[in-house]
């Protein structure tokens, strides 16, 4: 049990509905989804039930934080978040995919409240991520592993392998969009099945790549890797350039592939999610520990 888990309970007890507490917390959804679920499993009780009108919780889940709120808002009051201030700067193991669509996010609201200033070992692979925490080089880790439907419970399964020090958990999935120009010919479609990309050409955007880098056997085990293998059998290309990017899905009907959390598009362009069950899981890990700073909790939740 963690402070964070309690807090999260005492702002669900509060607005009585996930999707709002999450958003004041400056969480995910299912960030804060999994934490609970987490502490339910440790104490071995339900916590909140779900209703027509939001979630609620149960007679024991108010309980505890009828008993918890008190201290929780004791030390609140002991150690402002201004204390935290240049007290921690975490080294952070991270792929590409999670820092770009699903970490910075997180550190940008942490950034308007504290003085933060994360050093990330970006753009490698899972197995380096996961030696890093290993090694005490880093005090998080985010892996992005592609999955598809067959392989979605399988991939999360080969985590149970880690050392046993390991702590892990999925903090949220990143899905598949195609980006379209509005006149495209499959704009109207509320979900676009793969077998409808054939006859197009597909880009995705990727800064710190290039398709000969991502051949190289040395990133065999990088995310990118099995979602570049995932569409071999389309017309598919890595695009570098943002302008050529949104140049050719504008005016040559090809299709933009986007790994994000929801269906806002950074570069204008209508936003349609891919309706194969496929995409990314974010899953974090650090060692087993003690204690953990705050600002550990807060990224690793």
């Amino acid at each position: 049990m963690t402070i964070d888990q309690l807090k999260y309970l005492i702002m669900l007890n509060h607005c009585q509905s996930i999707t709002q507490a999450a958003e004041i917390l400056h969480i995910s959804h299912q960030a804060l989804s999994s934490s609970i679920k987490s502490l339910e499993k440790e104490l071995n009780t339900s916590l909140i039930v779900s209703t027509n009108r939001g979630s609620r919780l149960t007679p024991k889940g108010a309980a505890l934080v009828e008993i918890s709120s008190n201290f929780v808002h004791a030390l609140d009051e002991l150690f402002p978040a201004d204390d935290l201030k240049s007290t921690f700067s975490p080294i952070i193991a991270v792929s590409y995919v999670s820092l770009t669509n699903y970490l910075a996010n997180k550190i940008r609201l942490l950034h308007s409240k504290i003085d933060l200033e994360p050093v990330f070992l970006e753009f490698t692979t899972n197995e380096d991520i996961i030696n890093a925490v290993l090694a005490q080089q880093a005090e998080l880790g985010f892996c992005a592993i592609f999955y598809t439907k067959e392989q979605k419970n399988s991939s999360i399964n080969n985590f149970a392998i880690l050392d046993k020090n390991f702590s892990y958990h999925t903090v949220t999935t990143l899905n598949i969009y195609c980006e379209l120009a509005s006149d495209h010919p499959l704009a109207h479609l509320s979900k676009i099945p793969l077998s409808k990309l054939a006859k197009y050409q597909l880009k995705y955007f990727y800064p710190k790549i290039t398709s000969q880098e991502i051949a190289n056997s040395k990133l065999l085990d990088h995310s990118l890797y099995h979602f570049s293998k995932f569409f071999s059998s389309f017309n598919y290309t890595i695009e570098n350039n943002p302008m050529l990017y949104r140049q050719a899905v504008d005016d040559n009907h090809c299709i933009g592939l986007a790994i994000a959390e929801n269906e806002y598009s950074h570069y204008g362009l209508k936003r349609i999610p891919l309706a194969e069950d496929c995409g990314f899981l974010i899953i974090a890990l650090r060692q087993q520990k003690e204690q953990y700073h705050p600002l550990e909790q807060a990224l690793y939740y």
